[in-house]
């Protein structure tokens, strides 16, 4: 992944987001008639993760701007107040998503802590410290990751008895916002690291090497996953829409 810049990296985390809910959208359409109540719940978190996978990726990113910035007040470099406008058209989406979707999946409460966490980070971010900016940005990061996790419990996504349908969730919502999360994390640490000089130390190696593992572990799972919903997709629709995007992730 080193050799990507990271546009592309998160380019390549978000087709593999945006593919597999086009996909599963048609295969849920195809069974619709016999899953009316079981589908239309997992409709309804498609329609909640499309924002959702957004909302994490512009969130990443903008954590990884902010690093950058060494004073206090720092002046916002225009790439970064565009990324925070990007967020606030994230947030408002999600909101407006929820309204719909909230009372049936139950994210509500959890919708309006990230739009807390939000507002907070919006208002404190020109006159924090670096670790209190890095802070609030992992705070928001959290309240994401959780949301996504409610979503997929609560609107049955997880729990589709179809191998090919379960693999493609599993990695929508666990695989690719943790690869996502691990990307971001090995970036920042990076740059902390040669900030502090050109050679990076013992403890600094180690802990390169253990976000290098993780990133492994996450990409064999994800491949491995999609691999089962490949083989065990009887429209066999998956495979010829997914694997060119698969393998340039995989490889990247």
């Amino acid at each position: 992944m080193n050799h990507l810049t990271f546009p592309r990296k998160f380019g390549l985390v978000s087709l593999l987001f945006v593919w597999p809910l086009v996909l599963v959208l048609f295969l849920l359409q195809s069974e619709f008639s016999s899953r009316i109540e079981f589908s239309s719940k997992e409709l309804l978190g498609n329609r909640t993760l499309r924002p959702l996978r957004a909302v994490l990726e512009h969130v990443i990113e903008s954590r990884i701007l902010v690093h950058d910035l060494t004073s206090v007040p720092p002046p916002l470099p225009p790439e970064l107040i565009a990324k925070l406008v990007q967020i606030e058209g994230d947030i408002n989406t999600l909101q407006v998503v929820d309204r719909g979707v909230g009372r049936e999946l139950k994210t509500t409460q959890e919708m309006a802590g990230v739009a807390d966490d939000w507002q907070k980070l919006g208002k404190m971010l020109a006159n924090a410290s670096p670790n209190e900016r890095d802070e609030l940005h992992l705070t928001l990061l959290r309240g994401i990751q959780r949301l996504i996790a409610l979503v997929g419990d609560n609107s049955n996504l997880i729990l589709d008895p179809d191998l090919d349908s379960y693999y493609l969730m599993d990695s929508i919502l666990l695989k690719l916002p943790e690869g996502a999360d691990l990307v971001g994390r090995l970036q920042i640490h990076l740059r902390r690291s040669l900030a502090r000089g050109p050679l990076l130390s013992t403890e600094d190696r180690i802990e390169f090497i253990r976000l290098s593992e993780l990133i492994r572990a996450n990409l064999a799972a994800t491949r491995n996953g999609l691999q089962v919903a490949f083989n065990n997709n009887p429209a066999q629709n998956l495979k010829p829409s997914l694997n060119e995007d698969l393998q340039s992730y995989l490889q990247a």
